[in-house]
């Protein structure tokens, strides 16, 4: 994302998430200029692939999210505020809820990680079972 030009999604009023695989080698240049709707940045790697003050600007409003286990990351950015990653589920998506007789739903979060689903069936005295396992790919299942 890296260029002489800068501004790669400036402007942009209908871009809401981001998410910058470690594969990235940078990002800056008022990249995410003037994008209203952005709510969160996703880094899948280190803060070094990001210029921290030229990719945004003052009214931004993106938090900037990063994977447990990456290093380097403060509790700000670029003057924006940094948070953990956590698992995103789309509940407003056609696919979440009681379908053909099962429950299901979209999920999404870092490619190649491994979410665990899990149930209880009684929640004051929760005994958490295990009900399925998947692999992301492409970041999402």
């Amino acid at each position: 994302m890296y260029g002489s030009e800068g501004g790669a999604f400036s402007g942009n009023i209908y871009l809401t998430r981001v998410t910058i695989p470690k594969s990235v080698p940078g990002v800056g240049g008022l990249a995410f200029a003037a994008c209203s709707s952005l709510a969160g940045i996703y880094c899948e790697g280190s803060p070094s692939s990001l210029d921290p003050f030229g990719a945004f600007t003052p009214d931004s409003i993106t938090t900037v999210y990063f994977l447990p286990g990456t290093t380097g990351w403060e509790t700000t950015f670029g003057y924006r505020p940094t948070e953990v990653s956590k698992l995103f589920v789309e509940m407003n998506a056609s696919s979440f809820g009681v379908q053909a007789n099962q429950f299901g739903f979209t999920t999404t979060w870092a490619s190649d990680k491994v979410v665990v689903v899990d149930t209880c069936t009684n929640l004051a005295i929760p005994r958490w079972i295990p009900v399925g396992t998947r692999t992301l790919t492409d970041g999402s299942a």
